[in-house]
């Protein structure tokens, strides 16, 4: 076994080992995102980004446990890496959209939002906060329209029926 063992390359042993230590990071993440622990999953999946930094999925799930612990800045940081390696993902376009009007980047969301909204159609969430940042930038016909986009896709949300108001 231990002959075996050496005539490995260093190369595929080191491999092996990193592959390991990420998946034991991830599952580490997952149970702390599951136990609501967002502070330890984000520090696991800050690991995880250092051993595999080309995985965009990663950044975006770092990104989300960052904006749960209400680290808006690191969060945009986090989804505009992933955003950069696979500009197709919709979680970090909507994600980021929302962490730039809570940094009161508004004008600087919108663009996020209208991608988001656009790479799905059934989900109100992106109308919605289109809806909100028009508003705040007080562009109200805009804003309206976009709370329509969201009750009509989802009619029982009130807070879409009082944007719209």
């Amino acid at each position: 076994m231990i002959l075996s063992l050496l005539a490995v390359p260093p190369l595929v042993l080191g491999q092996q080992r990193q592959d390991a230590t990420l998946a034991s990071l991830l599952a580490s993440a997952q149970q702390a995102q599951a136990s609501n622990d967002y502070a330890a999953a984000a520090d696991n999946y800050k690991q995880a980004v250092k051993l595999s930094p080309d995985i965009p999925e990663l950044w975006a799930n770092l990104g989300l446990m960052q904006h749960e612990t209400k680290s808006y800045a690191e969060a945009a940081h986090s989804f505009q890496q992933a955003l950069r390696l696979k500009p197709s993902l919709y979680v970090p376009n909507l994600f980021i959209g929302m962490d730039y009007m809570r940094m009161g980047k508004t004008q600087d969301a919108i663009p996020y939002l209208l991608k988001a909204e656009k790479m799905n159609r059934t989900d109100s969430l992106p109308p919605f906060t289109l809806g909100r940042a028009y508003s705040s930038l007080g562009k109200f016909l805009p804003a309206a329209h976009a709370y329509e986009r969201a009750i009509q896709l989802d009619p029982q949300k009130s807070s879409s029926w009082l944007g719209l108001g």
